[in-house]
């Protein structure tokens, strides 16, 4: 069960009062994520959604899913899951020889408040080989950066100059049919790129084994089913790519809502 909580006061002081309210989350291997929402923004965009949640804890008992590789979030919003990812690839810097890197994307509205999160989750201490009398902690940076990308647009020199980019995950990102066909562009585009980058290359510098393709990850909360329906089956085909649900969780998030009820999570996986 994943709880989010305020914290203290001097914190919220520092990311200043237009960011409030602050939340943080600790995930299954205590690692722990601390973002401003901002709903001034959007509502909808502004605020922490339970399928982040969901995708952090699950990418945190799966860390070789994005340690040493290059990632990239659609839709973030408040960049929850991009700064869940920021740490795990902090985490497993010592054990990774390879470059890492997360890059943030939404619309321009909301980069500032990316960036913000970003940062307050990058330049930790990682005490995780530490000795009791505190030897060998260190101080890890990441790759960590907020770019504009609306879902349908062609990518822009400055998002293919951080690239190509080993996987690109979205979460809570299926709900306006609307929106369908410009996020199935996207990801075919981010495709596209990895190609183009190189696929031998890529794979040998990214340590990813051998994947033929970016690996793509959605997380969903049960909300839209028909909409997640029509994209699996008939939009992502028309753009060349396939998917399936790799994970399925049915867990209580406690969020905004305490006495929110127990909901189903879904994860997929697609590639081209």
């Amino acid at each position: 069960e994943l709880r989010q909580k305020e914290i203290d006061d001097e914190l919220v002081t520092s990311l200043g009062h237009e960011y409030l309210p602050v939340t943080s989350a600790t995930l299954s291997d205590g690692t722990v994520v601390t973002v401003a929402q901002n709903t001034r923004i959007n509502e909808t965009g502004g605020a922490v959604w339970d399928a982040a949640l969901v995708f952090a804890d699950w990418l945190s008992q799966h860390p070789e899913v994005v340690c040493g590789r290059r990632v990239c979030e659609l839709g973030s919003g408040t960049a929850f899951a991009s700064c869940a990812v920021l740490r795990l690839q902090q985490k497993g810097s010592s054990t990774s020889s390879h470059r890492g890197g997360v890059v943030a994307t939404d619309t321009k509205d909301y980069l500032g408040l990316i960036a913000q999160n970003l940062d307050t989750n990058n330049s930790t201490t990682d005490n995780s080989t530490t000795d009791n009398n505190n030897n060998n902690a260190h101080t890890t940076t990441s790759v960590a950066r907020a770019c504009e990308h609306s879902w349908g647009t062609p990518l822009s020199e400055e998002l293919l100059s951080l690239g190509p980019f080993d996987v690109v995950f979205g979460t809570d990102v299926i709900y306006n049919p609307e929106t369908l066909e410009p996020l199935a562009a996207s990801l075919c585009a981010f495709q596209d790129a990895w190609h183009r980058g190189g696929e031998g290359e890529r794979a040998s510098e990214s340590g990813c084994g051998g994947h033929g393709s970016v690996d793509v990850y959605l997380c969903q909360k049960s909300r839209f089913r028909l909409y997640e329906a029509e994209f699996f089956n008939k939009v992502l085909p028309k753009f060349g790519m396939t998917g399936e649900c790799v994970f399925e969780l049915t867990a209580n998030v406690r969020h905004f809502k305490p006495d929110d009820q127990m909901c189903s999570f879904y994860l997929f996986y697609a590639q081209n």
